[in-house]
């Protein structure tokens, strides 16, 4: 019997899920193939300080995020109903925080952004966060896939397009405008905001300050894993290795986009149907885990044939193709797809402690990459790139390996109780 059929799946569910999923699948594939095709095109065509900077400003981006929005998009999914009254809260809240974080962000980024610009970006980037939670919570997967992942794939029509109209690009002006416009039209969707609206009007409002406070507590989540997604690009921004977080940008724009494919889409529709199953077994999560390593693996496997081809196509004669680089990038990728699982199952299922056990092994992670960093600035046989890169699969490691000890512990006590 197989997987599907053992999940007890019909053909008519089936359908179902695929008519659910098609056109939000679109959207983010749309979105990956933008930011991916844009990391090539600077690798490719930017200068390395470029490159470098560009790689510096994504990862400040998308870190400071996970700060300025507190850990209330977590909250969203699962309450979506509170944002009727967050709403306003979360938006003066994200310009309160974006100012501070936009300064720290400017004062070390090699770009010539201000720190208004920077806040900017940031209030409009988090705001986007905010919606694509709630959307995605009401599983309006379309909606919220279009605010979360749409100003992708305009960035790119923006960027490379002026880029080779004019010989020039600015970073700033592609981003806001393919943000804003995203936004736009996310809110313009009249029919799923009538459904949406209607979800929230048989919704008991949840209180401000229970919201806060359950925020507060999955904010450490979202900063630890923003920093352990981006965390790379930012310490090489810091240490000033330009040529480093330009080679490294090459290697993952060519050797992660199908993992990152396969984490992204997969956790963002797991998360709220993982949410609202009654029951799961064992055996089922077993079966899911095996799925989502066989896959991973696979996936692995293709992304070295085709991201070597890639790499020496695109970059032949300014990155050399390194295989520590190569490997230690693949790593990071198949570990950031193995923690799709305990994310997924203690995200929506835990309890405060089995969440609290999970925040303490993610925080380990960060302290073991931390002292990586440091120790090999005194010592290292290694260039600075592979060093970050090393550091973070030790991070992941122990974020996907003992995430995922804790979600099975987690479901045999269930079970047994």
């Amino acid at each position: 019997m197989s997987f599907l059929a053992r999940l007890q799946l019909s053909r008519g569910r089936l359908r179902s899920a695929f008519r659910v999923a098609s056109v939000p699948f679109a959207i983010y594939f749309l979105g990956l193939l933008g930011i991916a095709l844009f990391d090539l095109f600077a690798a490719r065509s930017l200068s390395v300080s470029q490159a470098a900077s560009w790689a510096y400003l994504k990862s400040s981006i998308f870190t400071a995020a996970g700060f300025c929005i507190f850990g209330l998009d977590q909250v969203l999914v699962r309450r979506p109903d509170a944002f009727r009254t967050l709403g306003p809260l979360v938006l003066i809240q994200i310009a309160l925080i974006a100012i501070p974080v936009s300064w720290g962000i400017a004062a070390r980024s090699h770009s010539s952004f201000s720190v208004w610009e920077m806040a900017s970006l940031l209030f409009f980037t988090t705001a986007l966060v905010a919606f694509s939670a709630m959307f995605r919570g009401a599983k309006q997967f379309a909606q919220g896939q279009l605010a979360l992942n749409g100003w992708k794939f305009f960035f790119l029509l923006f960027g490379a397009g002026t880029f080779y109209l004019t010989g020039t690009i600015s970073l700033y002006d592609s981003l806001l405008g393919s943000i804003l416009v995203a936004l736009l039209i996310g809110l313009a969707g009249e029919r799923a905001t009538r459904r949406t609206a209607a979800f929230y009007a048989r919704s008991k409002p949840m209180p401000v300050r229970e919201a806060y406070k359950e925020g507060s507590y999955f904010f450490l989540f979202s900063a630890t894993l923003a920093f352990s997604v981006n965390g790379e690009q930012l310490v090489l921004g810091w240490l000033g290795d330009e040529h480093g977080a330009a080679a490294l940008l090459a290697h993952f724009s060519v050797f992660t986009p199908m993992l990152i494919f396969l984490n992204g889409f997969l956790g963002y529709l797991v998360q709220p149907y993982m949410r609202d199953m009654k029951q799961l077994s064992v055996a089922t999560a077993q079966r899911l885990f095996l799925l989502i390593v066989s896959g991973s693996l696979l996936l692995l496997i293709l992304s070295l044939g085709v991201g070597s081809l890639a790499f020496t196509v695109l970059f032949d004669g300014k990155y050399a193709l390194d295989p520590v680089l190569t490997g230690l990038v693949l790593g990071v990728g198949f570990l950031r797809s193995i923690y799709l699982f305990p994310s997924s199952l203690l995200g929506m299922r835990g309890s405060r402690g089995e969440l609290t056990a999970f925040l303490g092994l993610q925080i380990l992670g960060l302290i073991g990459f931390a002292f990586v960093i440091v120790l090999s600035q005194r010592w290292s046989p290694l260039g600075g790139a592979a060093v970050v890169l090393a550091a973070s699969v030790l991070n992941w490691t122990l974020r996907a390996g003992g995430g995922s000890y804790l979600a099975f512990r987690m479901l045999r006590h269930q079970v047994a109780s």
